[in-house]
């Protein structure tokens, strides 16, 4: 097989030379391509970041809100809840007295009628419905 001359090397040697070229030229113009939409991209992600804060603050301040609102809730609830332990307190030694008092009306009704009967007489009769209170 015969040697290729020199022109034919060189010639062939340009070609594969421009096609490197080209090459190298498409591989620019797609790094310059993937750069921008990296760019792009990088903004968006960030973006999309600072709007998913957005709405954590957002949640947060809600969340807060109802944190007050219920406590608030339970504030009102338990000065309820003291105020009604205090009236049935109230009621609850009233009605202690009541009977303190209706239990000393029947002993001295009872001291009355023992008395009487170690006298030998009959005690007057109560109507019904006659008792204090």
């Amino acid at each position: 097989m015969p040697q290729p001359t020199l022109t034919l090397r060189v010639t062939g040697l340009e070609a594969r030379m421009d096609d490197v070229e080209r090459r190298g030229e498409r591989m620019e113009r797609e790094l310059k391509a993937f750069r921008q939409e990296f760019a792009t991209s990088r903004g968006e992600v960030q973006q999309e970041f600072a709007n998913v804060w957005k709405e954590i603050a957002a949640f947060r301040v809600e969340v807060q809100q109802q944190f007050a609102d219920v406590r608030q809730e339970f504030v009102a609830v338990r000065t309820e809840m003291t105020t009604l332990g205090e009236t049935l307190r109230h009621e609850i030694r009233d009605g202690d007295e009541e009977t303190r008092r209706y239990t000393r009306e029947l002993h001295e009704d009872l001291v009355e009628r023992i008395s009487t009967l170690g006298n030998g007489t009959r005690p007057p009769k109560r109507r019904r419905g006659s008792r204090k209170g």
